[in-house]
């Protein structure tokens, strides 16, 4: 038996889809059906290049923006230009997000709340303001994109492990508010995925540790950015009806954070 996810019709939005595996994302929903709009924060470029390649892989793009998701009036207003040329979100995808490494004593007020803003207040934003359209349709779905720290500290990113671990509150919360009405909250949360950060330009030491970090992966790899976007996908659509609340996990079986971690730094 043949299963094919057909998206078409829905609505959905990825923040932070530009590069990476909101990229990814935006991509694959939109080769299912879905009209994709995108949120930006920084480069244009990115932007253009994401809408065009939804384009030539005969998807289906919606708005793209560049947008501040760390302040709330710049994010609502985006938000607003989005439903108003797009229609409503059917299909929301919170990925956005920020990792600066900074040591606790160094950590300002300042950078705590922009990263607090950013990586969980712009979720709860999202979620607030297409929720309501998405309960009275009846039919919805969020998908918070958190990371392996959340589930087990980072050291030198404790604003960035406080707000990924938040999207799980958020997650447990928004679920049984959104159920009844046929709208689900999930959390995905990738693991190690070879990405731009990546690469020795990025991370010098980039070949040693993530050699090591292979080894301890029982797949003995790092993922791809499609694997996330497949879960992603899945999620957004009707095969997953019954599932809402939940972290689901793409890490290669990756399980033992903390001791690998620690080995790592050892290492």
């Amino acid at each position: 038996m043949t299963v094919e996810i057909d998206l078409t019709g829905k609505t959905a939005l990825v923040t932070g889809g530009t590069r990476n595996i909101g990229r990814a994302i935006a991509i694959l929903l939109s080769q299912a059906g879905a009209t994709v709009s995108v949120i930006g924060s920084t480069s244009q470029e990115r932007l253009d290049e994401t809408l065009g390649a939804i384009d030539e892989q005969d998807g289906h793009a919606g708005v793209g923006l560049l947008a501040d998701c760390g302040d709330a009036g710049e994010l609502r207003g985006a938000l607003g230009e989005i439903v108003d040329k797009a229609g409503p979100i059917d299909i929301l995808v919170n990925n956005v997000g920020i990792r600066p490494r900074t040591e606790l004593e160094d950590v300002t007020i300042e950078e705590w709340d922009r990263v607090i803003a950013v990586n969980l207040r712009a979720a709860f934003i999202c979620s607030q303001f297409t929720i309501p359209g998405m309960r009275e349709r009846g039919w919805g779905r969020i998908i918070n994109i958190s990371g392996l720290d959340a589930l087990a500290g980072s050291g030198g990113r404790g604003h960035v492990t406080s707000s990924k671990g938040g999207l799980y509150g958020l997650t447990a919360s928004l679920a049984p508010d959104c159920a009844r009405f046929g709208v689900t909250v999930n959390t995905l949360t990738p693991g190690t995925i070879d990405t731009f950060r990546h690469s020795p330009d990025w991370y010098p030491e980039t070949e040693r540790l993530f050699d090591k970090l292979k080894r301890k992966v029982p797949m003995h790899r790092l993922g791809h950015e499609g694997e996330i976007a497949s879960v992603a996908l899945f999620l957004a659509s009707d095969l997953s009806s019954y599932m809402t609340g939940q972290n689901f996990t793409v890490a290669g079986g990756f399980p033992m954070w903390p001791s690998i971690k620690q080995e790592l730094a050892d290492g």
